[in-house]
């Protein structure tokens, strides 16, 4: 049997090896126990600077927002509405699939899989606008623009960003899924004023969202990532463009066919904005309603706590002395004549005057009986008329007094650049033209007040012509000389005195003895 000892160097070399080890253990140690001391430090100071002092994240169970006070008619119409913020809430139950899968894949596609933050989302974004030098993608998922808009500041800091992600955490883990998208859809700022997607639905479609369209759905979804830019009024192709993302984003995911895709997107959005009548016709009476509950309830209650108020105003009274109220102003302007326009423009300031139009018509078409400013253009010396403009719409003027579209009268009083009041009678579809008249100056108005004699009851209060052109209310902010009507009380006076119908008074002057040092006094 042969016997193998080890030689002095191999036991040397052995020690070494053991040492080494030993010492790579205790740096190992001191390294994992300064880094878990190290992580425990960081993560004592983020919890002491942002998270020890946060929002209690369950009052969003009961969070309330603005919501808009509506003013309703005798027959239970709506003929007016107060708010901060343009919101009418809705239930989950009533927003359509396509809608909220518009939403979700717009704005955060693995809404129903991350809970509440999407690590996958934000490492994706961070490389994408590395890669483009920009920000092109956000790495918000949807709770945390809930979180952002209900319960902290839309600061934008590192700071608030941390907040965010652990209060979306902890609300994701406290609410629903449905529950966190309701909040969204009623509060996401959706253009024109227009607060969740009920007042959008009505503010570009005129619609319940319940009505909405998968291509309309995509044009409100593709909104909040800039609500001006793709503005469907003001920029239609950005708007198009975003709606084409929309569509294809759902494709992508799984939320919508190819064929629902190619469907929705060669289906045609009509824009229609929500323009009820009782903005001209009651806007009086829905402002005194107004000033009546802010003396009672206070601003902060007007304006946000969504109230519902019923009045005594009659709808059909209020067209009908709207319609009283316009023929005789025009009786007045047929006898005697028209004054003149409103002011002249040229250069520069009726290019930025007609643009600004422009931008307005957009949003809201031209439509008959509207009175509206108008720019004159040219005269037509052939056919003898007096061509006018309103923003890209173009029209030609009729005389008040005769009816008639030939310039012989206009030409004494208008030239081009001038800017008139008119009335739109009809639209030329021949021509593309719409057919005019001029109405008078805005000095001319109106006032009628109409109650019930046996309660009291106000059906009609109007303080003018147009509460779009003046917002002074005549029937109650005037103040007039009494005139005959203080008649009656002064013969009830002498009624009471003994004077009976067929009594004859002297009607000359009169003078009597007593007055201020000897003089005679005289009435």
């Amino acid at each position: 049997m042969r016997l193998f000892k080890s030689s002095p160097d191999r036991m040397e070399k052995y020690h070494q090896r053991r040492r080494w080890a030993r010492r790579f253990t205790w740096v190992f140690y001191g390294l994992f126990t300064t880094c878990l001391l190290a992580g425990a430090g960081v993560g004592g100071y983020i919890y002491y600077h942002f998270i020890r002092d946060l929002p209690d994240f369950t009052a969003i169970k009961e969070f309330r927002p603005s919501v808009v006070t509506q003013i309703f008619a005798r027959d239970g119409r709506l003929i007016g509405a107060f708010y901060a913020e343009k919101r009418i809430e809705v239930p989950y139950s009533r927003l359509p699939r396509h809608l909220v899968l518009a939403f979700v894949a717009a704005e955060d596609a693995r809404f129903f899989e991350h809970p509440g933050v999407d690590i996958t989302g934000i490492v994706r974004a961070f490389f994408r606008n590395l890669e483009a030098g920009e920000v092109v993608q956000g790495g918000s998922t949807i709770t945390q623009q809930v979180v952002k808009r209900i319960l902290l500041s839309s600061e934008k800091s590192l700071a608030r960003k941390i907040r965010e992600a652990v209060l979306a955490y902890r609300i994701d883990n406290y609410l629903t899924k449905e529950e966190i998208l309701n909040l969204y859809m009623n509060h996401i700022f959706l253009g024109h004023g227009a607060y969740g997607v009920e007042a959008a639905a009505q503010e570009y479609f005129s619609k319940h969202v319940e009505d909405l369209t998968l291509a309309e759905s995509a044009i409100l979804a593709g909104i909040p990532k800039a609500p001006s830019r793709y503005d469907p009024y003001l920029n239609p192709q950005r708007a198009k463009e975003r709606q084409t993302y929309v569509l294809r984003r759902m494709a992508d995911v799984g939320f919508i066919s190819k064929a629902e895709e190619a469907a929705a997107l060669k289906q045609p959005v009509k824009l229609k904005p929500f323009r009820p009548d009782w903005i001209k016709e009651c806007g009086y009476f829905n402002e005194h309603v107004r000033t009546l509950l802010e003396n009672r309830f206070g601003k902060e209650s007007v304006y946000n706590l969504g109230l519902k108020v019923y009045t005594t105003a009659d709808v059909d009274l209020h067209k009908e002395a709207q319609a009283a109220i316009q023929q005789g102003i025009d009786g007045l302007i047929k006898r005697n004549g028209y004054k003149g326009p409103l002011r002249h423009l040229k250069g520069k300031e009726l290019t930025a005057y007609l643009e600004r139009q422009n931008k307005y018509y957009r949003k809201y078409p031209p439509r008959k009986g509207l009175s509206v400013t108008a720019v004159v253009t040219q005269f037509d010396r052939r056919r003898q008329a007096v061509n006018i403009r309103l923003g890209e719409y173009t029209g030609v003027l009729q005389e008040p007094a005769t009816g008639q579209s030939r310039a012989a009268g206009l030409l004494a009083v208008l030239r081009p650049g001038d800017v008139v009041q008119v009335r739109l009678k009809e639209r030329d579809r021949r021509q593309n033209k719409w057919v005019a008249e001029l109405v008078p100056a805005p000095m001319v108005q109106a006032a009628v007040v109409s109650m019930e004699l046996k309660t009291g009851k106000v059906r009609v209060l109007m303080g003018g012509k147009d509460f779009g052109d003046s917002t002074f209310n005549r029937a109650i902010q005037a103040r007039r000389q009494p005139g005959s009507a203080f008649k009656p009380i002064i013969y009830a006076a002498a009624v009471d005195k003994g004077y009976r119908p067929d009594s004859v008074l002297l009607d000359a002057p009169l003078s009597l003895p007593g007055g201020r040092r000897g003089q005679v006094w005289a009435p």
